[in-house]
């Protein structure tokens, strides 16, 4: 796979597995290509060649319409949270089962038991902006979590 950005590439020859269910975390100097890794990963951006495989699937070949899909079983944590800071964290992780149709009882089931596995179960009714920077990283990553309870 190679993914240019102008007069050279940015990632050439990459190969990595993850197993369903695995927690990676991602890290490196700046500029190593952590973040166009996961955009390439998600289908937010597309690679010059190649291909990058998400379950089985060429994502660099997925139809616009199937990306949506995809992101539904791919849970990215950005350094950015992107938390709505008016909505609770219970609120912020349930967000995306409410586009997706979920039912109000499931919602509450999973987001509760997401918000456990994180160690903020107790704060599920608090806004971001009240909690510490790692207590907003567990809300991002409960949110990315939510569809592995």
């Amino acid at each position: 796979m190679v993914y240019d950005r102008g007069d050279r590439p940015a990632l050439a020859d990459v190969s990595l597995e993850i197993d369903k269910g695995e927690f990676v975390f991602l890290s490196g100097p700046s500029g190593a290509g952590k973040s166009t890794l996961l955009k390439l990963m998600f289908a937010a951006e597309r690679p010059a060649r190649g291909q990058i495989l998400v379950d089985g699937r060429n994502v660099a070949a997925l139809k616009p319409r199937h990306v949506p899909q995809l992101r539904r079983r791919v849970g990215v944590v950005f350094q950015d949270f992107t938390l709505i800071p008016n909505r609770t964290d219970h609120e912020n992780v349930a967000y995306t089962l409410h586009v997706l149709g979920v039912s109000e009882r499931e919602i509450k089931q999973r987001v509760y038991t997401v918000l456990n596995r994180v160690g903020l179960y107790h704060k599920a009714h608090v806004l971001p902006p009240k909690l510490s920077g790692g207590e907003q990283q567990r809300v991002a990553i409960a949110r990315a979590l939510h569809g592995d309870t």
